[in-house]
């Protein structure tokens, strides 16, 4: 066991419980400037630092506020018959050096020797009935050194004042409250721990009455400390399950408010960002229930269908994009409950309240700076928290004026404008992701590292993966194709018709399909990998400058990664989708070996020579057979026809795949930054395409959430 000196333990009580105190408080200024990566997509190389700092911010703050006690503890007072005198020196702008000192019969008098530029001694004597007489030399810079044997009060001031900043780091930031949705479900856990922070922090606090002359600010700090810990559990509860659920119950009328600004308009007309924000929050007092999977009810796809069908492409998705940033916030910030009116009042409350406690220990400190010694390290550290807090505290008031929570409400234009250039948009991006290039790259490569299994994933993302910003261009294709599917559904009827026949669409000029029903009626993690093989087949075969050629490519690759690295976003059960592209990679990477193919070009004639279909049949290939014979009909016909077939495939595998995928998955991938397919998810619900819509009239709304709302408690 390791035995640590007087001096150690003597260290550690004066400058571990201020490193503890100083790393807290730097957690807390890196999660409010680096948490707003997590809603981008290029931030994921920040979030294993988020990750971290979040993990450790609750656990140093917690450990410093109990290590505040030990530290009062460990300071006896000076004055005490058996203990050391020690000088403490307060500096005032004088020129001479004025020395006092005192005896004590039963310890040794310590003297500290300060060194300065200007040659001024004044060198004092001390005697000591049981000790040697020390010399005292004192140096003095442009200054005169007040030096009184004191009691450790002053210091204890500080460290008990240090304990209601660390209750108001336990609240955190008002940038990240979950770093996982899965935190939000703990909410009852962490508002329970307020009691046993509060005691601990009190405790300290009466372990420096009844002489703590920084009382008020003390109490005026620990306020606002136990308010904005309300405020994280608040928010936390309010993104859980149950606390959307309560909001839904709460806003009975959302669809009604809603109804009335939903008008017949030109088709693809243009907005600007004041509307797109104000629509934004409008709909989605609808449509956040999708996010724990609640049902929707056919009359409120009115509402909304008609305003999306009258945008242009680009001002849809921006709505859907302001949408999906906006339910960022109420899951994994507290937006929800400082935007609200008493979450405002309280922010203004707390602002006020910090400034006015800072007022009034300048005003101690500087009133008794004569009168008392004082701990210059713990004064300076107290200064620093304070300043530190207070810029914070306006950081996050300013970062809730021009928020999109607060740009709908501003009046003046200018106001508006200033909102909109610091809320800048955010591109979208779509991850591609090829199998055959990977099995290429991976056979032609050597690495022992990539046969871990965890390992090997990694590398495999990083290495074979890549980002690919979306373009207006295939988001403008991808809406007019949504939209002529919601200009079909009018009806229930016709909703649930084209859901259960949602390849008739997909036809050639003449009105028949040319492609065999049995490459469309499969499952979906089967469609994926047979049209991606077609596809690269197509691609690489045959060369031609068509737009949809190119929209194939980049949705087949993305649609791939999502499979593979997403599974449970396509998947109907988890790991099926896994399975199945492990047995195809082995079979095309088999090929490849018999084979000896470079690179794409010769993979995709080979597979498509008739010469080695026994090879194919031989490894047991019966996708690859498929794709194959999906690519050579697809061949047959015009390049023009063809790649449009499929492209509109894609579109639909890509619609139904955002379908298929569970709302608690689209929500958990905001964390990440988003996948383009929950954007797609998004607008297909304001299309009226979501697969959530039943048949019901708006007071089934009302009994559902009214049920919900009462068992609520139940439930917990």
């Amino acid at each position: 066991m390791v035995d640590f000196t007087d001096n150690q333990k003597k260290l550690w009580n004066e400058w571990g419980v201020i490193n503890l105190v100083i790393f807290s408080l730097f957690l807390q200024i890196f999660l409010t400037f680096s948490a707003p990566f997590r809603r981008r997509k290029k931030g994921k190389w920040v979030f294993p630092f988020i990750w971290a700092a979040y993990l450790l911010a609750d656990w140093v703050a917690t450990f410093a506020l109990g290590s505040l006690s030990n530290s009062i503890h460990g300071n006896p007072e000076c004055n005490d018959s058996s203990g050391t005198n020690k000088h403490v020196a307060s500096w005032h702008f004088f020129t001479e050096c004025n020395v006092s000192h005192s005896t004590n019969s039963s310890s040794t008098n310590e003297h500290f020797v300060f060194w300065a530029p200007f040659p001024k001694y004044n060198v004092s004597r001390c005697t000591n009935g049981s000790s040697t007489d020390e010399n005292v030399v004192f140096w003095a810079p442009f200054s005169k050194w007040n030096v009184n044997h004191c009691t450790n009060s002053s210091t204890n001031e500080h460290v008990a004042f240090w304990a209601p900043f660390l209750l108001l780091h336990l609240g955190g930031p008002d940038t990240i409250t979950a770093l996982a949705l899965e935190d939000n479900q703990l909410w009852l856990r962490h508002f329970l721990s307020l009691p046993i922070y509060l005691i601990a922090a009190f405790y300290v606090l009466v372990l420096t009455l009844p002489k703590n002359r920084l009382l008020i600010p003390t109490l005026i700090i620990f306020m606002v400390g136990i308010v904005r810990y309300i405020e994280r559990s608040m928010a936390l509860f309010l993104a859980s399950t149950y606390g959307f659920r309560y909001l839904i119950g709460r806003d009975k009328e959302p669809h009604q408010s809603s109804g009335g600004a939903v008008r017949p308009m030109p088709d693809r007309r243009r907005i600007d960002r004041t509307e797109a924000v104000q629509s934004a929050h409008r709909f989605l007092a609808i449509y956040k229930c999708l996010a724990i999977d609640h049902h929707l009810f056919f009359y409120v796809r009115e509402k909304s269908r008609s305003y999306f069908q009258s945008l242009h492409p680009k001002d849809a998705f921006r709505i859907i994009e302001i949408e999906l940033g906006l339910l960022f916030d109420m899951i994994y910030t507290k937006a929800t409950v400082i935007h609200s009116r008493m979450g405002l009042i309280s922010r203004i409350i707390c602002s006020s309240s910090i400034t006015t406690a800072y007022v009034i220990f300048l005003i101690k400190s500087l009133g008794h700076l004569n009168t008392y010694p004082v701990n210059m390290d713990s004064c300076v550290i107290t200064h620093f928290l304070f300043i530190c807090v207070f810029l914070l505290d306006m950081f996050a008031f300013a970062s809730l004026i021009v928020s999109n929570w607060r740009v709908s409400s501003l009046r003046h234009p200018m106001a508006r404008r200033f909102a909109s250039l610091v809320q800048a948009r955010q591109p979208a991006y779509m991850y591609q992701y090829n199998l055959i290039s990977y099995c290429l790259r991976r056979y032609w490569t050597w690495n022992k590292m990539a046969k871990l299994p965890w390992i090997g994933e990694f590398t495999d993302q990083l290495r074979y993966t890549h980002d690919m910003p979306v373009s207006a261009k295939l988001k403008d294709f991808i809406f007019s194709n949504l939209l002529i599917k919601s200009r079909r559904t009018t009806s229930l009827d016709d909703f649930k018709h084209m859901s259960e026949h949602r390849w008739d669409w997909v036809i050639d000029e003449n009105g028949t399909n040319p492609i065999p029903s049995r490459f469309f009626n499969l499952e979906l993690e089967d469609s994926i990998l047979l049209w991606h093989i077609a596809t690269d087949i197509c691609y690489h075969s045959r060369n031609c400058n068509s737009v949809d050629r190119d929209f194939s490519k980049v949705v087949s690759d993305y649609m791939h990664y999502l499979l593979v690295m997403h599974p449970t976003m396509i998947s109907s059960t988890e790991g099926t989708g896994q399975i199945k592209w492990q047995s195809v990679r082995q079979q095309v990477t088999s090929f490849i070996n018999d084979t000896k193919a470079k690179n794409e070009m010769d993979f995709c004639g080979m597979l498509c020579d008739t010469a080695n279909m026994e090879i194919l049949m031989g490894i047991g290939s019966f996708l690859l057979v498929d794709a194959c014979t999906l690519a050579q009909e697809l061949l047959r016909q015009q390049p023009s026809i063809a790649w449009k077939s499929i492209s509109e495939v894609w579109v639909e595998l890509l619609s139904s795949a955002a379908n298929h995928c569970s709302g608690r998955y689209h929500a958990q991938r905001l964390v990440k930054g988003g996948e383009f397919l929950t954007s797609i998810w998004l607008l297909m619900a304001h299309l009226g395409l979501a697969k959530q819509y039943k048949d019901g009239t708006e007071s089934d709304v009302v009994d559902i959430t009214e049920f919900e709302s009462r068992h609520l408690f139940y439930c917990m």
